[in-house]
């Protein structure tokens, strides 16, 4: 297990692997011949090895090679105009722009290299074969040298005579390798002689053909640029000659923002001017003096602050430490230090940036406060509350602490002082909260029972051992948990604070925030889920020590895909095991079973009993048959056959936990682990008709499934539950929108319009809801959220007076040895070589690298699977070829070029795919698959490419390596999908670039002050449920929803025209959608419209309703499915892919993402010849 190295080895063996990888794209340093890589020796051109990095002569880079785009800019001259760089597919220039204090010179340094091509070079000999080299030597060499050994003993070549003979010398060497080859014990001495032997290698046949040896020439020099002219031009010398590179440059001078002083703008561009010299691994660096200082671009320009919108300006505040010191053109830049006073400034053409990891640690503050343990139902009362004061005590200091910096903060700005003081009085109020859930806890014996059982619960779904498990519950000591790392937990700071905050409004239907929206917002994978499931398991427990009679859904929990619905299941089924655990061990916890419903699509989980049984027996004679029951092993015991049978009792129906599908108990699923107390019956269903009759606990759906409920009576079930000895009816409680940044743009205005009418349904009885939401990125979470749920929201944690402290979260602080341990960023981007052989050779250069390090295979499968990232599927679909055929062809062109003893051989079953293709049961296999570890005997998957189904909902340690291809449309898209890397362990993330894209080389030009900077980059999202596209696709079934699920005499699919009697209701229902329009609505764009065809819909609806009371075998119904619809009978609604029939019905969608299947050209004018 990769967790048993620490972070310490792991940063070493991340810097070793980005060197290997560097080596091998960028160079110098790819083929090993000799120790010092400034001087590296190659076997083939430098251009044809390396693919980035390269400066073409300028002629050379006015040819595009074929290569097509828009970027190209053929005619540039930087003499005429320094400030713009070629973008040619051959550049022949590099330049970068900075800020430095006004000065009359600048003294920088260029590092550039030439490769030179040589005959018969000396390479390095390794000492540990230096005894078998030079027996060889020895004995080859009676009667004529064949091969020479330098004075020191530390170099080998061909003899002196291979100037003269080298066809002779190269048979001689052939004869005395072919000899060696009989001897074992000089294996690894031919080897290396083998080498030389590729090195020099000449054809028999063509004489006159010389080997293409190239050796590297480093060059430094250093140039003075004056300053005191708007633009500079030198050509650069070395040793009395032109070097070839020529420098240009243009000044300006500027005030500072503040009026204290000026500053210089300094754009910089290098040039091969030369006619046929190429120039690699090219760099420029700048160096702090006393003369010269470099200026932020934001202390520079003026902020105006009063122009940006309030979100805007509170990112320019609390990001107001993140400063961009130079950008570059052609290449990107970086600096150093990343805070504070920049010494350095320099060009880098493989920029890499280190995310500062989450900090969770409070100083000072006992750990105990944070174990769960702390929290059971022995601990006495005052015990427990005195730890949570302690707790929010701590939070109250900080606060005060940054209250008294709001003075200086003040002076640096006073736009920055409203922000501050903005920010710390939303800090106040989640301190209030805070503290009013411990009030409440302190006076509620219910609400503390319920905290403490739900601690217990999180203790007990974590642990995967069921005999330790069983053996901490009966002793009532959960420390054993503590020893196994897999099973250790401690509540995160925010995670505790978030409980307490939101506890009140949780259990209390009349709490002042129990109509406002919780959002937590934390990075990816910092621990969102576990605080949600708390908050469930709270009010479950809550609602059954108060009611022992308490039945049907009381969580409903939704998610926008299938891949994070499909993982997340299974931790909320351990959760909902857990509590199910407990109340079958306690008697005042009711007598109704607590348990998870998994509702999703049709492709994912069977609809009716009819189809699971038919997937069950097509399962057990095929094997390898989709699996869509979801469920692998039973998530209490964690048992390996606990659900899936051995190969060997796979025909056996009874051996399966799906074999309750065929003998009609009732439920679905059972454990086949005699032991577990789940044998008999796992309080989890997958089946819709199973999810309908036993009304779950909790349920777990996408967005999409919901378009069912205004067309399928049966849904119902889910909103509403009677109990027929008291009549008291139960509705869900609690909502959880997961990853609610996801819930935009076309999806997010269809869902906001849906969300209208389980408002409506939901809130029928005595009290809305509550609703808790998370997410790692948004922008305008009070305007998406309104538009949304027609609810205020309160960020959790609130903001600091800076991004990198909010208490509760802090940016890591580099350890002593001044490692950070986070995730790296990487970027790269090709020059002179396509978008596909780039891909190639990175690809090729992460998978190779990491079998020639010489690492233990634990330590190898840190960075063994490499995941690729695309931004659509035809770029997958070409990767998906490639790797199957050209990248097998480059590692084993990189095996034969660095004589590696090891080489990387891709298995046929190597790579995955996670895209929509996918169907639901294979990503459940597939995430099972990436969590098989490389180990000796066991090969682990090579590869998994994926799209953007990827950037959610994947939670898989061992994955630390991705190269994503191309920079995605959205930033909240590209923080995602780089955080399913490096969750546990460091991970290591390449960017690649297209050269003849220009978003991608401004984000390469930016690298730097892009990432470090990332969640403040964010684009803002866009909610439109009232919109007339919207109002289109989806008013007429939200009306026909609300109405039939309020109102039980209109459930029924025959009780359409029962409208007639609700006349009243339906007003009530309109006016309720126009009221929520109306709040939403503050520039009136779609108030009148939705009021006319809520007009339209009620009138048609009524007039259908009258025609079938008066007119004999003409029935009116609800929906008409593609598969039941009659001729002979009116409808109100029609699926979405029934174009040619029932054209009196409106149409309504199966799922949300329901999209036109055809468009509609009309032809108004003819043209012709004439």
């Amino acid at each position: 297990m990769t967790d048993r190295i620490s972070k310490s080895k792991q940063e070493a063996i991340r810097s070793r692997y980005l060197n290997s990888i560097t080596a091998k794209i960028l160079g110098p340093g790819s083929e090993h011949f000799v120790s010092d890589s400034s001087v590296e020796i190659t076997s083939e051109p430098p251009r044809n090895r390396y693919i980035t990095g390269i400066l073409y002569p300028k002629v050379a880079s006015k040819a595009t090679d074929g290569v097509s785009g828009d970027d190209q800019d053929v005619d540039f001259d930087a003499e005429s105009e320094p400030i713009v760089v070629d973008n040619t597919f051959k550049p022949s220039s590099i330049g970068l722009s900075f800020y430095c204090l006004k000065t009359s010179t600048l003294d920088f340094t260029i590092n550039t290299s030439v490769y030179d091509t040589t005959v018969n070079p000396w390479i390095d000999l390794p000492t540990d074969l230096l005894e078998s080299i030079l027996n060889i030597v020895t004995d080859a060499q009676a009667t004529e040298p064949i091969l020479k050994i330098s004075d020191d003993q530390k170099q080998i070549a061909y003899a002196d005579s291979y100037a003269q003979k080298p066809i002779s010398l190269q048979k001689q060497l052939r004869n005395l390798l072919d000899q060696l080859k009989e001897k074992p014990e000089m294996k690894d001495a031919t080897a290396f002689l083998y080498r030389l032997y590729n090195l020099n290698y000449r054809s028999e046949k063509s004489k006159k053909a010389k080997p293409q040896i190239y050796q590297r020439r480093p060059i430094s020099t250093k140039v003075t640029l004056d300053l005191t002219k708007p633009r500079f031009t030198t050509e650069i010398m070395k040793s009395g000659k032109p070097l070839g590179l020529s420098i240009f440059a243009k000044v300006r001078e500027l005030p500072l923002s503040d009026n204290k002083g000026e500053v210089c703008s300094v754009t910089l561009v290098v040039q091969n001017t030369s006619k046929s010299t190429i120039f690699f691994q090219t760099q420029v660096i700048l160096n702090a003096t006393r003369s010269l200082k470099f200026y932020a671009s934001e202390d520079v320009m003026d902020t105006h602050l009063d122009q940006l919108s309030k979100e805007d300006q509170k990112i320019r505040f609390e990001y107001r430490n993140k400063k961009t010191f130079a950008i570059g053109h052609g290449i990107s830049v970086g600096w150093l230090p990343q805070a504070g006073e920049v010494q350095s400034i320099f060009t880098e053409y493989i920029p890499t940036y280190e995310l500062s990891p989450m900090s969770f640690d409070l100083e000072g503050l006992s750990k105990d406060i944070l174990r769960p343990d702390s929290y059971l139902f022995e601990v006495p009362k005052e015990t427990q509350i005195q730890s949570l004061t302690k707790f929010a005590a701590k939070y109250d200091a900080w606060i005060a602490k940054r209250e008294l910096q709001v003075p200086e903060i003040k002076m640096e700005n006073p736009c920055y002082a409203e922000i501050a003081n903005s920010n710390l009085r939303d800090c106040r109020i989640c301190s209030n909260r805070i503290h009013q859930g411990i009030e409440v806890l302190r006076k509620d014996p219910a609400a503390l029972l319920a905290f403490d059982l739900a601690n217990e619960a999180i203790l007990l779904q974590r642990s995967k051992n069921l005999e330790r498990k069983m053996q901490c519950f009966r002793s009532r000591t959960y420390e054993n948990l503590e020893d196994d790392p897999n099973t250790s937990f401690a509540w995160r700071p925010f995670q505790l604070a978030f409980i307490l905050t939101t506890i009140d409004s949780l259990i209390n239907e009349r709490s002042d925030f129990r109509d406002v929206l919780d959002l937590i917002w934390i990075s990816t994978g910092g621990g969102k889920t576990e605080a949600y499931l708390c908050a469930i398991a709270l009010v479950v427990l809550y609602q059954r020590l108060g009611d022992a009679d308490a039945k049907g859904v009381t969580v409903i929990m939704r998610y926008t895909l299938r891949l994070l619905t499909a993982q997340q299941f299974q931790r909320a089924s351990s959760m909902i095991c857990a509590l199910e655990f407990l109340r079958q061990h306690r008697d005042d916890l009711g007598i109704n079973e607590i348990s998870v419903g998994l509702w999703v699509g049709g492709g994912s989980t069977p609809n009716h009993r009819k189809e699971a049984k038919m997937d069950f027996i097509n399962l057990r004679k095929n094997h390898d048959s989709p699996n869509p029951f979801q469920v692998l092993e039973c998530p209490w015991c964690h048992q390996k056959h606990s659900i899936i049978p051995d190969d060997t009792e796979k025909l056996v129906i009874d051996a399966w936990g799906y074999a309750p599908l065929v003998n009609d108990n009732g439920f679905d699923l059972q454990c086949q682990n005699f032991s577990c107390p789940f044998h008999e019956k796992l309080p989890i269903y997958v089946i819709d008709d199973s999810i309908y009759k036993n009304q779950p606990t909790l349920l777990f759906g996408t967005v999409d499934k919901f378009a069912q409920v205004p067309i399928n009576e049966k849904t119902a079930a889910l909103f509403s539950c009677s109990n027929n000895k008291t009549g008291k009816v139960y509705k869900p409680q609690l909502i959880i929108q997961d990853e609610l940044h996801l819930i935009s743009g076309p999806l997010g205005s269809i869902v906001g319009l849906y969300e209208s009418s389980f408002d409506y349904i939901l809130s029928s009885g005595a009290s809305r809801p509550k609703y808790l939401a998370s997410t790692a990125t948004i922008r305008n979470s009070q305007e998406q959220v309104r538009n949304l749920f027609d609810r205020d929201v309160m960020q959790f944690p609130p903001d600091g007076l800076d991004v990198d402290d909010n208490f509760f979260v802090k940016t890591s602080k580099p350890s002593a040895g001044g490692n950070l341990y986070g995730r790296l960023y990487v970027g790269v981007m090709g020059t002179g070589k396509t978008q596909v052989t780039t891909e190639i050779r990175l690809f090729a250069a992460l998978l190779h690298s990491i079998v020639e390090l010489d690492l233990s295979p634990e330590e190898q499968d840190l960075f063994w699977t490499v995941v690729g990232y695309f931004n659509s599927l035809r770029e997958l679909g070409k990767a998906s070829t490639l790797l199957m055929d050209d990248v097998r062809d480059e590692l084993r062109r990189l095996t034969k070029l660095e004589g590696s003893a090891s080489s990387r051989q891709l298995n046929t079953f190597g790579n995955l795919e996670l895209t929509s293709h996918v169907s639901s049961s294979e990503i459940v296999s597939t995430i099972e698959k990436l969590t098989h570890a490389h180990t000796s005997d066991e090969r682990a998957v090579d590869t998994m490419i994926a799209t953007n189904m990827l950037s959610v909902g994947i939670d898989i340690s061992r994955l630390n390596s991705m190269i994503v291809v191309g920079q995605p449309k959205l930033t909240s898209e590209y923080i995602q999908a780089t955080s399913r890397v490096g969750r546990d362990t460091l991970g290591l993330v390449f960017a690649l670039y297209s050269s003849t894209k220009s978003r991608d080389r401004s984000h390469y030009e930016a690298f730097t002050s892009y990432h470090q900077s990332m969640y403040a980059q964010v684009e803002p999202s866009s909610v439109t449920p009232f919109s007339q596209p919207a109002l289109d696709k989806a008013l007429a079934a939200v009306l026909i929803g609300m109405l039939r699920h309020t109102n039980p005499a209109l459930l029924s699919q025959k009780n359409a025209s029962s409208i007639l009697k609700f006349k009243p209701e339906l007003a009530r229902a309109k006016t309720f959608l126009l009221d929520r329009i109306q709040r939403n609505d503050s520039e009136n764009l779609y108030t009148a419209k939705a009021s006319e065809k809520l007009d339209a819909i009620s009138e048609h609806w009524l007039q259908f309703a009258v025609l079938s009371d008066n007119t004999a075998n003409k029935n009116l119904l609800y929906f008409a499915g593609k598969k039941d619809a009659t001729p002979d009978t009116v409808y109100l609604l029609k699926s979405f892919d029934m174009r040619q029939a029932h054209h009196e019905a409106y149409f309504a969608m199966n799922s949300m993402r329901d999209i036109e299947n055809s468009g509609n050209i009309s032809i108004k004018e003819s043209l012709t010849d004439d």
